[in-house]
């Protein structure tokens, strides 16, 4: 008699095991990533998201996570969607007669990337006061959508070779509102991609509307200097 008792007990005990470890497993996450964990905590994290560009992937920018290892949680995401095989994007652009930015399929990426955040949120103890994006290029175009459009919960925007194009933020910018954002703008003087006076307008126009700007030129062309991350450096010292 005493064994089917046992038996039951066991099962019973499983069941209930079983049970709590499937409540507990974090939801499937809505884009690819790479985590880098810190060195220093694991509770209460600060967090650094970082946005490739255009035909790039999430291990693009893993070196400017290294310098983030000691304390902060930073986290490489790749685009939802394809743009040549193993190279993504945040949304189809049109350079055949000027830029047309596919503005449907960067408004799902926008919403794509506030899903991670709060999934990044729940799963890893972030400390919501210190949320940073940022990216290159594209990815820079994207680290404005979210900062502009979400406020109250990023603290700081970092782009790098990136511009504020009005057909993805004049529903973000508007003459009434008041910003209240940290920006780290970085660009090459001999960019041929995006054009530097473009980047440089977008100082003015983001401090008039309340944020506290950092601009870092350099005579280079599409790229990260090292100019560029020694500025990045100093800007995140007060993130």
């Amino acid at each position: 008699m005493k064994k089917p008792a046992i038996l039951i007990l066991l099962l019973f005990t499983f069941c209930q095991w079983n049970c709590k470890q499937s409540a507990s497993l974090p939801e499937e996450m809505v884009l690819e990533h790479i985590v880098q964990m810190p060195q220093s905590s694991s509770r209460n994290l600060p967090l650094l998201v970082l946005m490739h560009g255009l035909g790039s992937e999430e291990k693009d920018l893993v070196f400017l996570g290294n310098l983030f290892k000691k304390d902060w949680l930073v986290v490489n995401v790749r685009a939802p969607y394809t743009h040549t095989n193993g190279k993504y994007r945040w949304y189809e652009l049109d350079r055949s007669k000027q830029p047309i930015h596919n503005v449907e399929e960067a408004g799902n990426s926008l919403q794509l990337i506030e899903t991670l955040i709060q999934q990044l949120i729940k799963k890893y103890d972030v400390d919501t006061n210190r949320i940073v994006v940022g990216g290159f290029s594209q990815g820079g175009i994207m680290s404005y959508s979210m900062g502009l459009s979400n406020p109250d919960l990023i603290k700081g925007v970092a782009v790098f070779s990136g511009v504020l194009t009005e057909d993805l933020h004049e529903d973000f910018i508007n003459e009434n509102d008041q910003i209240d954002l940290n920006v780290f703008i970085s660009h090459g003087s001999k960019d041929p991609v995006l054009p530097f006076p473009k980047a440089q307008m977008t100082k003015p126009l983001l401090e008039e509307k309340g944020c506290t700007v950092t601009f870092v030129p350099d005579e280079v062309i599409h790229t990260i200097s090292q100019k560029h991350v020694q500025g990045f450096l100093a800007w995140m010292k007060g993130m």
